[in-house]
């Protein structure tokens, strides 16, 4: 069948279409969840159709330098595999050719723009190992069609790599916070404030990759190589600059460099006192156009926008944004950050970003002060709501209404609806993987919330958290065996008392208890319990892992009661013990207090393993009830 032609050109193959321009895989109309590698890696595939493509190639395209495992090829051929519906004993698409590598074998056509007219791509002879041998076989094609196609052909052609415009494949980018060129010019908001707000302008390009501002803090430091930097966030590219101080004006200079070669593509500076937004307009315009091939007027409006004219308020906002990202569980620290907020809001009334910023310091105070979160929550949600009059395309502000509505409301409909906002926004940001992630979560859509987890992992591929929540995910949605594999990597990165329990209960989950008695010690060294750890060794000893187990939960649970009374207190961590102990009573005790507090723990209930030992309890489907989550 002949593909409907599009206006601006994608590839069709199967019942799926892929529009390379928004880094979007569609069957018909609807978009398919794929995270940013395995969207490169299917380019991959769909540009090199036919032919083998050998592992350590695929890893090199993918990753190139950087030094990765090959699991990390597999997880997302994996992915791949799964967003395209097919099982590999019976692949359609993707088949592995053992010991070498894979093979697409679907028949490709491309829709050319403004021709009427479509292509189908050859199938590569797996001779033909190369770019510019695939390019032939192409140009072959194309000298026995029509000459408008002809000329249509090339055109599509003349957007393959190049030094100017890479590849959607490569456009993977870090902005470095500013660095003083003397120590005592040294302003971390300002040279963080910088960074965060290019990386908010160039984020919504959807052919570019940017990783996001938690990502990217931690190089606040004048000792930082961005291109070390870069090699270590797995970008392509690193936009770098440095700043120097006279009197209260400013002197900028920027440049944008290759990670692969060190090679700067451009250089860029201010020498007269500058006009801090005019410059971030010129800075993100100028990075697109080295970037991307074309750039259009909705572009150019999208990367001039900057919230305030008011320098001001940019500035308190920026101290604000700077202390949410270096630590936003600290309650008193996030109350200060609080104030920067409400500083920007009071120099400029009409700051859309300071509203939700300030609407999400509320809603993670309520989160975790459990019996004062009906304040927080109205306060976040006017806020947030303030922000999307000013401009409705505010992640941020989405994200804390969609949070509110289905965690604290219960309103799991009206919760998709702003989560759809935030996706059609930019499915890109690392935001919005996460959170949809949890809420995928919580309607039990088990494998779409580690699917989207996994995206915002790839997105910010160093956050700790983020690949520790990862565990989590893995687990409610029984998936033990990957939960253990990637709590042991998350636990290169940092040493953690939940990740290490994620990784024990997943052992005890398939009655493996050797293998979770040794990770319950662990568990216990690491939260320094050296008395716990020496009554539990001795009940092992003695009576077995059964009876370990159930002295280590009842010290936790003796340790929950003692700080019943605090306002950090949540009481689903003791129903779920008393749950693990068999103490049903007591366990529907707690869940009565965490439905009286809406703890946000409750929005699991339908799913949590931790609890399948109340399933069968009328209570319990009454409490599903009330949080409106019964089947």
């Amino acid at each position: 069948m002949a593909a409907k032609l599009s206006a601006n050109g994608h590839y069709r193959f199967g019942e799926f279409r892929v529009d390379v321009k928004n880094r979007l895989l569609l069957r018909g109309s609807e978009p398919i969840p794929i995270t940013p590698k395995a969207f490169d890696l299917l380019l991959l595939f769909i540009e090199n159709s036919g032919a083998l493509l050998e592992k350590d190639e695929l890893m090199e395209r993918l990753w190139g330098n950087t030094v990765v495992e090959e699991n990390n090829l597999a997880r997302n051929i994996s992915f791949l595999r799964k967003a395209l519906g097919e099982h590999p004993k019976e692949p359609e698409y993707i088949v592995t050719v053992s010991g070498h590598g894979y093979r697409f074998v679907a028949h490709v056509e491309v829709e050319l723009a403004n021709n009427g007219a479509h292509v189908t791509l050859p199938h590569v002879p797996s001779s033909v190992r190369n770019l510019r041998s695939k390019t032939i076989a192409i140009a072959a094609v194309a000298g026995v069609i029509t000459l408008s196609v002809g000329l249509a052909l090339a055109l599509f052609r003349s957007r393959k790599p190049g030094p100017a415009a890479p590849t959607p494949l490569l456009n993977t980018i870090a902005v470095m916070p500013s660095t003083p060129s003397a120590p005592e010019d040294r302003d971390p908001a300002a040279e963080f404030g910088l960074a965060a707000a290019l990386i908010n302008r160039l984020s919504g390009m959807r052919s570019l990759i940017v990783r996001p501002a938690a990502s990217v803090v931690k190089y606040t430091s004048m000792e930082t190589d961005p291109i070390a930097a870069g090699r270590e966030q797995q970008v392509n590219y690193v936009l770098a600059s440095s700043y120097r101080k006279l009197g209260d004006k400013f002197f900028l200079a920027a440049k944008l460099i290759r990670v692969q070669d060190g090679a700067v593509l451009w250089l860029d500076s201010c020498e007269e006192e500058c006009d801090t937004f005019a410059w971030q307009n010129a800075l993100a315009e100028k990075t697109v156009k080295s970037l991307l091939a074309t750039l259009s007027d909705d572009h150019r409006r999208s990367l001039a926008r900057h919230g305030t004219e008011n320098q001001k308020a940019y500035d308190a906002f920026n101290l604000g944004l700077y202390g949410w990202y270096q630590n936003n569980y600290d309650l008193e620290a996030l109350k200060k950050y609080g104030e920067y907020f409400e500083q920007a809001i009071a120099l400029d009334p009409n700051y859309a970003a300071a509203y939700s910023w300030l609407a999400a310091v509320n809603s993670r105070l309520g989160l975790a002060v459990g019996s004062e979160r009906k304040e927080y929550e109205r306060k976040a949600d006017e806020l947030a709501y303030k922000a999307l009059q000013i401009d409705k395309s505010d992640i941020q502000a989405n994200l804390v209404l969609g949070v509110s509505a289905y965690s604290y409301q219960w309103d799991w409909a009206k919760a998709e609806e702003y989560f759809k906002r935030a996706r059609e926004i930019n499915p890109d940001d690392v935001g919005v993987a996460r959170t949809y992630a949890a809420y995928l979560a919580s309607i039990g859509k088990l494998d779409e919330s580690v699917f989207w987890q996994q995206r915002a992992c790839d997105l910010q591929p160093l956050s700790f958290d983020l690949n520790a929540i990862l565990v989590m995910r893995m687990f409610i949605a029984r998936r033990y065996n990957e939960a253990i594999e990637q709590g042991q990597k998350a636990l290169k990165m940092r040493r953690a008392v939940p990740t290490l329990y994620f990784v024990w209960r997943s052992y005890e989950q398939q009655h493996m208890y050797d293998e979770a008695y040794r990770a319950l010690q662990d568990l216990l060294a690491e939260d320094r319990d050296g008395g716990t750890a020496t009554i539990v060794s001795r009940a092992f000893e003695t009576s077995g892992y059964e009876k370990a187990r159930n002295v280590y939960l009842k010290r936790k649970l003796a340790d929950l009661e003692k700080v019943a009374h605090q306002q950090q207190f949540n009481p689903l961590e003791a129903a779920i013990v008393c749950a693990l102990l068999g103490n049903r009573d007591q366990a529907f005790k707690w869940l009565e207090e965490a439905y009286n507090n809406r703890s946000f723990g409750l929005v699991y209930l339908r799913v949590d393993p931790e609890l399948d030992s109340l399933r069968s309890d009328p209570r319990y489907l009454d409490l599903l009830r009330r949080i409106n989550l019964a089947q």
